[in-house]
């Protein structure tokens, strides 16, 4: 898992480690992108590039942050150590074995996490993303739905694995079962922001069927209400 720590600090990191085209057209003028380095997940064919906007990194919006548990392991800040510090809007795939270039999807994503996991024999690619601007501010940020998603090691099969209503508030990786503890937060409240006030769910999430279960069922969650007044 450690190559894409390097992939995101390099690529997010210093001015000088991202660089915008030399030659870029009309077009590419008005929508500025940058570019990271590239780097080639470990024993394997696929080379991935990260992509951003050049305003979204200037957003300092996104890194007012607070704390989060992730499933590496640890309480950390939520652009924690090894983790990179901006916003990825896409990713290119370039196979190396069918000498392929393509990118993740044809849209612009949120990025604010990506990580190499091997799961019972089963490699595939993890991401957070931000999919809503829950509390309206025509920002995506870290208050906002962040929901998580796998794909393969080559960027196919996007999907999203937990609750695409509910914010991911932390995971665990659990190797002994070969499944996801997966932490969420929905609105109850309807106040468009999640805070520690609204309601906490919990879920098994398989790995790699993708099947998701409700750790903690409804007769419980109100068992828990009457039992501890």
């Amino acid at each position: 898992m450690k190559w894409i720590c390097c992939l995101v600090i390099l690529s997010c990191g210093p001015a000088d480690n991202i660089k915008s085209p030399a030659n870029a057209s009309t077009k590419d003028s008005k929508e500025k992108f940058v570019f990271g380095r590239p780097y080639v997940i470990d024993s394997s064919a696929i080379v991935i590039i990260p992509v951003a906007h050049e305003e979204e990194i200037s957003n300092n919006k996104l890194f007012d942050i607070g704390s989060y548990s992730r499933g590496s392991g640890g309480y950390s800040n939520f652009f924690g150590s090894g983790i990179f510090n901006n916003p990825i809007n896409n990713l290119i795939f370039y196979n190396q074995d069918t000498r392929k270039t393509y990118l993740l999807g044809e849209t612009k994503y949120h990025i604010v996490y990506v990580d190499d996991i091997d799961l019972y024999g089963k490699r595939r690619l993890l991401y957070e993303m931000i999919t809503e601007d829950l509390n309206g501010d025509n920002f995506l940020t870290h208050a906002d739905q962040i929901v998580l998603f796998v794909s393969e090691l080559d960027g196919s099969g996007l999907k999203s694995i937990s609750p695409i209503h509910e914010k991911i508030w932390s995971w665990k990786i659990d190797r002994y079962d070969h499944c996801l503890i997966v932490e969420t937060k929905t609105d109850t409240d309807s106040d468009k922001k999640i805070t520690d006030a609204d309601r906490t769910l919990y879920y098994r999430i398989n790995w790699p069927d993708d099947t998701i279960e409700k750790i903690v069922p409804e007769d419980i969650y109100y068992k828990v209400q009457d039992v501890i007044k």
